[in-house]
């Protein structure tokens, strides 16, 4: 009971406090307990000692509460105590008090609480439980104080309990409860304590987290490159190979070259030397000539490479930069070489070259500097030697753009296409199927900007009478274009022996079918008591290829603003029906274009528009009065009307509701002694903060 009693004030000690009061609380069970040395209570005899002895506890707590400030936990202990002397004399008389609630309390209830305080008392000191572990305790407590109570009052008005009475039952159960209960859910908890301190920031000196800074979701800044160190430094700004690095060359060795054998694009052979590496077929062989060769070397830091064909004294001296030409600091450094650049010793020969021994090697020599100024400390090599024999293989197409079987737009009549062969080549095209040299359209080299992979050879044309449907063209090859002077049989030009048939089919015109604003059509009117959102759902039909699968955008009529692509998972899925939404369109008119694209770039735009008109003001009460002994309200707007008897500010979901057909009448039973505080709300939730009117039937 104690310990019960005194919840709320142990919740509220300190530490030193709460030590005290189970102290305070130990002690008067220890009295408590001493009911169950000599058997149940008969006679206020045999509870006089107790009774004694708790009286003078009870009158040094003030003493306790004076000294350490027990405050409520004082009180609740000081009263418990004196509800156990009090009704320990009531019995002494033979009173009422006595039978009716001091065999209750003496019992069950009293040795309830000397259990739990017992218990509460063992765990605080036997276990060091911690200022969390107490106050986790008093459910603990509840529960084990119950439990007594319930044993308790068994063995009172049902007999013994497990031998023994309603006192030592309820003690008993409680304490072996609260202890079986807390050994299952105590914790051990720890407690740290941090400091902080704000300050200035200041950035490392010795420049080790500027890489980090390239980690970030939305890139580095120069701030925030700078904000990483003293030394760090944003290089390469504005371009793709933007990032921050570390200045200070301290401990950097100097910059190392080796291949990257992840980007050569066929299966070679790599035969590492002191100072390079040799490039081979995976049977030993020579590279095929006019295949062209693309690869790339890695640096052990930020560097710029740059790379020729004959050795050089230093980084300067050598002419081309690695990368297409970019002077980027970086670690990756990507060279491509030409298929048309290597042709065959025979080939050369063909064309009166000389070439000794009978061999012809080829090498290509790199150097690289830091962004620290320092410069490899040898020029790397790659030597890679390109087939002599005759080319007896005609050249392949690699690649055509546009793709394939692609859909144009509506009234196409002509369109330029480009192809890829695996080595340089002249090439034809016809209408119809017909040998390379019967074919009477040709193509052009590309330029080196036209050529979007450098590797392969490149040729342009301009394709045209195309008609509605599909159009079907075909295209041939020959390789050995640089021949000024007859072949001989065994070294002839190798022309295509079939034909690559290219499709293209012109589409018909995209239709939008229908748009929807908010399940409605153009021109709708929207109300609402705020701006709202609009989604607006098109269907489109016909196009590219008859499905009218599209992608649709919106803007503002009159904007100047581009077009925005309607929001999905997907952004670059084509669909028949497109769904978007613009948000807090507010009071007015609204006109918004909306435009739909197919995969042949048809496109088609329409215009619509709708209304918003926003009601944010409560619905007005226009008369009250009495018809037919029922009170009758008349509202402005379609409306719900509540009241309230008593209340001026309540909620409307509080207030008694007034019967209506239409939301303009309402009405209620008329009680000439009642005043009725009235409160409507319209369709859009517009509601007063409080009753419109005051309704009393007398004054009607």
């Amino acid at each position: 009971m104690l310990a019960l009693l005194s919840q709320r004030g142990a919740s509220s000690m300190n530490s030193k406090n709460k030590t005290i009061f189970h102290v305070v609380s130990l002690v008067l069970s220890i009295f408590a307990i001493a009911f169950m040395i000599g058997g149940e209570i008969e006679t206020v005899d045999a509870f006089e000692p107790a009774v004694y002895s708790v009286q003078k506890v009870v009158e040094n707590i003030g003493f306790f509460e004076k000294l350490v400030n027990l405050g409520d936990a004082g009180k609740t202990s000081r009263a418990a105590a004196k509800i156990a002397r009090q009704a320990a004399r009531a019995d002494s008389t033979g009173g009422f008090f006595w039978q009716a609630v001091g065999d209750f309390i003496l019992g069950p209830v009293l040795g309830a609480a000397a259990g739990v305080a017992l218990g509460m008392g063992i765990y605080a000191f036997a276990f060091g439980a911690s200022n969390r572990n107490i106050q986790s305790a008093w459910v603990t407590a509840a529960i084990a104080g119950g439990s007594g109570v319930v044993a308790g009052s068994i063995a009172l008005y049902g007999g013994a309990f497990l031998a023994m009475g309603p006192f030592a039952a309820a003690a008993v159960v409680a304490l072996v409860i609260f202890g079986a209960v807390q050994l299952f859910v105590h914790k051990n908890y720890s407690k740290e304590t941090y400091k902080y301190q704000v300050g200035v920031w200041q950035p490392s000196t010795d420049g080790s987290y500027c890489e980090r800074c390239n980690d970030l979701k939305y890139g580095c800044s120069e701030y925030q490159c700078k904000s990483y160190g003293l030394t760090c430094e944003l290089i390469n700004e504005a371009s793709d190979d933007q990032r921050c690095i570390r200045t200070d060359p301290t401990g950097f060795n100097p910059t190392v070259i080796e291949i990257n054998e992840s980007d050569i694009n066929n299966d070679y052979i790599f035969e590492y030397g002191e100072n390079g590496v040799t490039i081979t077929k995976p049977n030993g062989d020579c590279l095929d000539p006019f295949k062209g060769l693309e690869f790339s070397v890695n640096t052990n830091m930020p560097s710029q490479c740059r790379w020729g064909v004959e050795k050089k004294p230093g980084f300067s001296e050598y002419p081309y930069f690695a990368n297409g030409g970019a002077s980027h600091f970086v670690e990756k450094h990507k060279i491509v070489l030409l298929g048309s650049a290597y042709p065959s010793a025979y080939q050369l020969q063909s064309n009166d070259y000389v070439i000794k021994d009978g061999t012809f090697e080829n090498n290509i020599y790199l150097s690289c500097m830091s962004y620290y100024g320092e410069e490899s400390p040898f020029d790397f090599s790659v030597q890679f030697c390109i087939d002599d024999g005759p080319d007896t293989s005609s050249p392949v197409i690699e690649s055509v753009n546009p793709l394939n079987g692609a859909f144009l737009r509506s009234g196409t009549t002509q369109i330029p296409v480009t192809i890829t062969t695996d080595e340089d080549a002249n090439c034809k095209w016809d209408y119809l199927d017909k040998n390379y040299k019967e074919m009477k359209n040709s193509f052009s080299h590309c330029t080196v900007s036209e050529n979007a992979d450098p590797v392969l050879a490149c040729h342009k044309a301009i394709l045209d009478s195309l008609e509605k449907g599909k159009n079907k063209f075909y295209f041939r090859c020959a390789d050995k274009p640089f021949f000024n002077k007859e072949a001989t049989p065994q070294e002839r030009v190798m022309e295509n022996a079939q034909s690559y048939i290219y499709t293209l089919e012109v589409s018909d015109n995209l239709r939008i079918d229908e748009i929807l604003i908010n399940n409605n059509g153009s021109g709708s009117t929207f109300k609402s008591n705020a701006p709202i959102d609009v989604t607006f759902d098109v269907s489109t039909s016909i196009g590219a290829d008859g499905s009218g699968q599209a992608i649709c955008y919106s803007k503002k009529t009159g904007s100047s603003a581009p077009y925005i692509q309607f929001l999905k998972d997907d952004m670059s899925e084509y669909s028949s029906i497109n769904s978007g939404t613009v948000s807090g369109q507010g009071r007015g008119v609204h006109k918004y274009d909306i435009m739909c694209c197919d995969k042949a770039h048809n496109c088609i735009s329409e215009n619509i528009n709708f209304t918003v008109e926003i009601d944010d003001t409560p619905p007005m009460i226009a008369r009250i009065y009495n018809e037919g002994g029922e009170m009758k309200v008349i509202t402005t707007e379609s409306s719900e009307c509540v009241y309230s008897l008593s209340e001026r500010m309540f909620t409307f979901e509080d207030g008694i509701p007034f019967s209506t057909y239409d939301g303009l009448e309402h009405t209620t039973g008329w009680d000439p002694d009642s005043e009725l505080f009235i409160l409507c709300k319209d369709e859009y939730d517009n509601v007063p903060t409080e009753c419109q009117i005051i309704a009393r039937a007398s004054d009607m």
